[in-house]
């Protein structure tokens, strides 16, 4: 089977992100394959546009060409020139995060913010607050190729474009407790390391999970074992939520999947890997919150000095 893994990474030359492939663990610029081929463009750079809006028109022969051998030095991206991005269009898409995978109830239960915050492969990841313990929640996102409301399962399932790994780096919390949790908390996520086709995927539900933490490595479980389905899930959010083409969508998890699940507590620093076979690696580490804001001084807001008075 054929694996497409699309990545979107920054070039500090380029004003805007860049679509590439990976492939045999090297970068491909996707402007400069076509380019060498004499390829129609279709307006590379703009991850929305090509991948979502027209359905990956155009990447599928440049893909397979790349597989075949055709690899022009000058699209190749020596890695530490670019920084790795998460695989979507971080400005557009909503990010939602679903419950673990047994988190038991009637229903799914989930968290529903925005994707603008989320970072790439290789990252660290910055807390707000210093003072909590860190964790993650290793599993796997989609990506939508398609609006949903009110959806049935059926529906949901066509809806999915691709899959990618996440981290969803949180503060140590209850699991009894999820859906009520202090997100505020909580750090940004982390996706990728590409984006992995829908239709070059194969049966997700047969894949095995495994976690790192510096030296110490598990099994995080199978990927299939869900309370609810991706398709029950995400037919279940389009009741509540309008998820538009372009969305990113968590699935919870793994059943094995953070640190506080093996009895081990993370500190800042450490190092966390999260592999899926076809689906690849994706790492990052946590790390304390920026400094105070000029404008606060030992946590306490600076009084404003007080208008002249008028005469």
């Amino acid at each position: 089977v054929c694996v497409m893994r699309i990545a979107r990474v920054r070039i500090e030359s380029m004003a805007t992100p860049v679509l590439a492939f990976e492939c045999d663990g090297a970068v491909y610029d996707v402007a400069v394959l076509e380019s060498s081929t004499g390829a129609p463009g279709y307006g590379g750079a703009d991850f929305h546009a090509r991948v979502v809006s027209i359905g990956c028109a155009g990447l599928h022969p440049q893909y397979e060409r790349l597989r075949a051998g055709h690899r022009p030095t000058a699209a190749r991206l020596p890695r530490g020139s670019f920084l790795p991005l998460p695989p979507c269009d971080t400005d557009r898409a909503a990010y939602v995060q679903l419950g673990p995978y047994d988190l038991r109830g009637e229903q799914p239960q989930f968290l529903h913010g925005t994707a603008r915050s989320a970072v790439g492969e290789g990252q660290p990841v910055a807390f707000v607050q210093q003072d909590v313990m860190p964790d993650f929640e290793a599993g796997v996102a989609v990506v939508l190729q398609d609006d949903l409301w009110r959806a049935t399962p059926g529906q949901a399932k066509q809806a999915v474009l691709g899959y990618s790994l996440v981290l969803d780096w949180t503060a140590w919390h209850d699991d009894d407790a999820w859906h009520a949790r202090p997100v505020w908390l909580d750090a940004p996520s982390q996706l990728g390391p590409t984006l992995v086709t829908e239709d070059e995927l194969g049966k997700l539900s047969q894949l095995q999970a495994r976690v790192r933490v510096g030296s110490d490595e598990w099994s995080a479980g199978a990927v299939g074992d869900w309370a609810f389905s991706p398709a029950e899930s995400l037919a279940f959010v389009s009741q509540h939520l309008e998820l538009r083409a372009g969305d990113v969508v968590g699935l919870g998890r793994f059943l094995m999947g953070s640190a506080r699940r093996v009895g081990r507590q993370l500190k800042f620093g450490d190092r966390v890997e999260v592999s899926v076979g076809r689906l690849g690696r994706l790492s990052g580490w946590a790390v304390p919150g920026p400094a105070a804001v000029p404008w606060r001084r030992n946590g306490q807001r600076r009084t404003p000095p007080k208008p002249p008075e008028r005469r």
